[in-house]
């Protein structure tokens, strides 16, 4: 690889980063504290994509019921 290349790549993975970090963040807040950040960071990816499953249906029935969410 080229410098360029290299450079390139250790961006994108940063942002990778980033982004996981920074969801990480946000499925505890919505938890609650109920799963810490740690917690998170530590669970395979398909535990999390269950978890950000559940969220995204009580987010929706939220909408619907018109009931408060914060």
């Amino acid at each position: 690889m080229t410098a360029d290349q290299i450079e390139k790549l250790t961006s994108e993975m940063v942002k990778e980063i980033d982004a996981i970090e920074f969801n990480s963040f946000k499925l505890s807040w919505y938890m609650r504290g109920g799963i810490s950040h740690a917690d998170i960071m530590n669970m395979p990816a398909k535990s999390i994509d269950v978890i950000n499953k559940i969220i995204d249906e009580n987010l929706e029935t939220t909408k619907k019921t018109k009931m408060p969410f914060f």
